[in-house]
């Protein structure tokens, strides 16, 4: 199991996905992390969904985040496209 710390504070319901081409944030997570709208910078790309239609992107965020898989750790900066819902709180 591999645990997922950002700023902080531990979230839950993470699917990790080496193939995906995209870290994305959910607007409750996003809300529940206590961040500001203020960190979000425009996105000019395109995000699709599974099914191949074409999602919103509300901006993106770089956060400081670190993985745990009980043993050993690593802290990473990573860019996260946040979106409106799911029910996972990052992808």
């Amino acid at each position: 199991m591999i645990f997922v710390v950002i700023v902080g504070r531990r979230v839950y319901r993470v699917l990790i996905d080496q193939g995906s081409s995209a870290e994305v944030m959910f607007w409750v997570t996003f809300n529940n992390l206590q961040l500001s709208p203020d960190q979000l910078r425009p996105y000019d790309g395109c995000l699709f969904g599974f099914a191949g239609d074409q999602v919103e992107v509300w901006g993106h965020v770089e956060l400081r985040t670190t993985f745990l898989d009980g043993t050993s750790s690593r802290t990473i900066r990573q860019i996260f496209s946040v979106n409106v819902v799911s029910a996972y709180n990052l992808l």
